[in-house]
């Protein structure tokens, strides 16, 4: 993968600064054939949890078509950047990387068991045969991990070393069925978020910093170390970018 294509490109999306669109617009991009999403909801498109709800769930109607936003995901922003028209989005927010150890369930009352990211992989290889090797996969998750596997008791380190080898884990099988481009978000800060500041106690914050370092660590000891067509796209960076 070019790294640099889809390095800038997001930045465009998360960014937003004036200064940073020529670069976007300069790049020569690969010719993906579709970009293919899986994780939570910071990349469900509607297609996931609000479906399986039958359309009622998120509720909010400040958010966007289904989506958990008020507006386009970034991975869809993406696409647009690179000018692709197609995108497969099996994500679905509330999903944990694996339910095994934390099970994400989602609707109001959290009561609905969503599919994690070992399932979407799963759904998606089943429906397909075989990986498209021209689309760029988006392999994403794990904040919710913390939120539903801390109240199962389990440690933030644990959680992390879980979450991480997860998204090894179906990186690596997307690509022995012919994916070339992976794309690997770290997280952002869960204890900034809104929700965070407003329902989470000091404590239940630090554990869940400790939580995204373990988890952001991981992921850049995988990719740094030698991981095959996998670009880490650090949000950390984005974000002190927009500080």
């Amino acid at each position: 993968m070019a790294r640099s294509n889809v390095t800038f490109a997001i930045l465009g999306v998360f960014v937003g600064y004036v200064l940073a669109l020529p670069y976007v617009a300069a790049l020569q991009s690969p010719s993906y054939s579709r970009v293919v999403v899986f994780g939570d909801s910071l990349v469900d498109n509607g297609n996931g949890t609000y479906k399986l709800s039958n359309r009622t769930w998120p509720a909010d109607s400040a958010y966007f078509d289904g989506r958990f936003s008020n507006g386009l995901t970034w991975p869809e922003q993406l696409a647009g950047l690179l000018h692709v028209a197609h995108v497969d989005d099996y994500a679905h927010g509330s999903a944990t990387t694996d339910n095994r150890v934390a099970k994400g369930c989602s609707g109001y009352n959290s009561t609905l068991p969503v599919p994690d990211v070992r399932t979407q992989v799963h759904r998606y290889l089943a429906h397909v045969g075989h990986a498209d090797r021209d689309a760029l996969y988006v392999v994403s998750g794990g904040s919710n991990d913390a939120f539903f596997g801390l109240l199962s008791g389990h440690t933030p380190k644990e959680l992390a070393h879980d979450a991480v080898a997860t998204l090894r884990r179906e990186t690596e099988r997307l690509q022995r069925h012919g994916a070339r481009h992976v794309l690997v978000p770290t997280l952002s800060e869960m204890q900034a978020t809104p929700y965070a500041r407003k329902y989470s106690l000091g404590v239940a914050r630090l554990i869940t910093a400790a939580f995204t370092r373990e988890v952001n660590h991981g992921l850049r000891a995988w990719v740094d170390g030698g991981a095959r067509n996998v670009t880490l796209f650090d949000v950390h960076a984005v974000e002190a970018l927009r500080a």
